[in-house]
C-alpha cells in the first residue's frame, strides 16, 4: 500500500516534451521510494510520434532521457535507465496506406471485429473527419486511428487528441498521406509479460527497458493483436459485389437458402457479427448461424476481398518511418 505519492505531470500545452514522473513509497520497514517515469521515446527524440524509433536509437533515447530528467531535478545514470524495470509498455506502428485505401475504410472494417468476451470495445468518431477504434479493458487496450487527422485535432486542443498534435510540411514523405496508427498499450506488468509470451517473445524474470526496446518485440506484439482482430472479423466477402453477385456465387444451393445466405452476408458486412448473432438467436441455438457461416466459406474464393493488404505488408516488413 502506498503512503506517499507525488506527481510531476507536464502540461500538454508545454513547448518541450518532458516525461511524467510519479514518486511513491510503500508502507513498512525497509521500504524505499520508487520513481515511475512515463515517456514516449519518439516524442523525446523528435517532438512527435509520427516519426518512429528503431533499435539503433536506444542509446540516444536513454541519453536524452537522462538529460531531461536532470533538468527535472532527478539524478540518475544512463546505465540505471537502460536496466530499469518496466511495468508498462506501449508498442505502435504508423502505416502509410497505398493505392485507394483510406483510414476510414480500414477503421470501418476493424470496428466490426467481434471481440466481446476478449476485449470490450468503443467506437469514436471525430467531427473533423478523423476517427478511431478502441478495444480496451482495465489492463490493456488496442487502438487504431487516423494519425494525420488526430494530429490536426491535437493542434486545436491537445486534450482531444489520442497521440498529440503536430504538422506535416509540404515536401515531407508523409504529406497528404493516409496514415493508420496501431497502438498496443500494455499497462500492467502481469499483462505485459503475458502478452509478450503469447506473442512468442522471450521474457526474462526481470523485464528491463533495454530488453523490451526492440523492433522485433514490437512487431511480434502488434502482429499478435492484428491476427486476433482479423480472426474475429465479420465474414466479409466483397467490397463491391452486389446482392445479385453474392446470390449467383452461391449457385448449386437451394434457392431459399441462397436468399438467406445473401441477406446474412450483407447484414454482417454492414453491421458486424454481433447483431446477426442476436437476430438469429445464436446464443440459445447456434445451428442456423453456423450453417450460414460455413456456407460463406464455399463461395468466399469466388468473391475474394481483402481490405487489409497494406496493414499485413507493413507489419510484415516493419520498416521504420523517419
Amino acid at each position: 500500500e502506498f503512503v506517499v505519492c507525488s506527481k510531476q505531470n507536464p502540461s500538454k500545452e508545454d513547448d518541450t516534451y518532458t516525461p511524467k514522473l510519479t514518486l511513491s513509497k510503500l508502507r513498512g520497514p525497509g521500504s524505499y521510494p520508487q520513481l515511475r517515469v512515463e515517456f514516449s521515446a519518439p516524442k523525446l527524440l523528435y517532438g512527435n510520434n509520427l516519426q518512429e524509433v528503431e533499435d539503433k536509437d536506444f542509446e540516444s533515447v536513454i541519453w536524452q532521457l537522462n538529460e531531461v530528467l536532470k533538468e527535472m531535478a532527478v539524478e540518475t545514470t544512463t546505465e540505471a535507465l537502460a536496466n530499469a524495470s518496466v511495468s508498462a509498455m506501449h508498442y505502435s506502428k504508423n502505416i502509410i496506406l497505398e493505392g485507394r485505401r483510406t483510414c476510414m475504410q480500414i477503421l470501418g472494417e476493424v470496428h466490426k471485429s467481434n471481440l466481446n468476451g476478449k476485449l470490450d470495445y468503443e467506437w469514436r468518431s471525430f467531427k473533423n473527419g478523423g476517427e478511431a477504434v478502441r478495444f480496451h479493458c482495465n489492463s490493456h487496450e488496442l487502438i487504431f486511428y487516423n494519425k494525420v487527422k488526430d494530429m490536426e485535432k491535437g493542434n486545436l486542443s491537445p486534450k482531444r487528441s489520442i497521440g498529440g498534435g503536430g504538422t506535416i510540411a509540404e515536401g515531407s514523405p508523409f504529406y497528404n498521406k493516409e496514415i493508420l496508427r496501431i497502438e498496443a498499450r500494455l499497462n500492467k506488468p502481469g499483462i505485459l509479460r503475458k502478452k509478450l509470451e503469447r506473442s512468442g517473445c522471450k521474457v526474462e524474470e526481470e523485464m528491463k527497458f533495454k530488453d523490451l526496446f526492440s523492433a522485433d518485440t514490437s512487431k511480434a506484439v502488434l502482429s499478435h493483436f492484428w491476427s486476433i482482430i482479423k480472426g474475429n472479423m465479420p465474414l466479409r466477402v466483397s467490397e463491391r459485389n452486389s446482392a445479385a453477385d453474392i446470390f449467383f456465387a452461391a449457385a448449386g444451393l437451394k434457392i431459399f437458402f441462397r436468399l438467406q445466405l445473401t441477406a446474412f452476408i450483407l447484414i454482417v458486412n454492414e453491421l458486424g457479427i454481433s447483431p446477426i448473432k442476436e437476430l438469429l438467436g445464436a446464443k440459445e441455438d447456434p445451428r442456423k448461424f453456423n450453417e450460414l457461416s460455413n456456407a460463406v466459406g464455399a463461395i468466399k474464393e469466388k468473391l475474394k476481398y481483402s481490405p487489409f493488404d497494406n496493414v499485413d505488408k507493413a507489419l510484415n516488413a516493419f520498416i521504420t518511418l523517419k
